[in-house]
């Protein structure tokens, strides 16, 4: 075979692979778009279950959204978990044990965000670790935030971390760290 015609073969064998690996990305992407409306249904169906003061049924729809949100690879699935959390925690009076719970959900949103490059997510994560206590984790997410921000020049985006940073430090000093 000539030098030419196996360059034409090579070629023609990387484009099929890079199809191929196109198609498997699409699909994990629409994967997680099926996904996602499981998710938010099963948050909705927690907080249904909350007024209607039903505890199981909400322990069962967090339960679902966690496993869901998990699964899904932006930081909104933990992010959204953890706060469903807190708000289990609270109406069922069981906060100290949901803590470490929510802590892991946090991590999890945190670090995806902060490979997302998403602020958003970051400062997320942030004011989350600083409404649990956990000042140590609130200034780590928000040393990301800043980190983020500048490695993608948003000076807006800059900005919002600073306003949090500086609120969250003022709350956070009136709270003893890793309570």
């Amino acid at each position: 075979m000539r030098s030419t015609a196996r360059t034409l073969v090579a070629g023609a064998a990387t484009i099929a692979g890079l199809a191929v690996l196109s198609s498997i990305a699409g699909a994990w992407g629409r994967a997680t778009e099926v996904t996602d409306p499981e998710r938010v249904a099963a948050l909705t169906a927690m907080d249904a279950a909350l007024s209607r003061n039903d505890a199981a049924a909400a322990v069962q729809a967090w339960r679902q959204a966690r496993e869901l949100g998990l699964r899904s690879r932006s930081w909104r699935g933990p992010a959204d978990a953890a706060d469903a959390e807190l708000r289990l925690a609270a109406a069922t009076s069981r906060l100290p044990q949901a803590k470490s719970s929510v802590r892991e959900l946090l991590r999890v949103a945190l670090f995806r965000a902060r490979a997302e490059g998403a602020v958003d997510g970051v400062l997320h994560a942030a004011d989350g670790f600083a409404r649990l206590g956990d000042r140590d984790a609130a200034l780590l997410a928000l040393r990301i935030a800043e980190n983020t921000a500048v490695r993608h020049g948003d000076v807006a985006e800059h900005a919002r971390v600073r306003l949090l940073s500086e609120r969250l430090l003022r709350s956070a000093d009136r709270v003893p760290s890793g309570s």
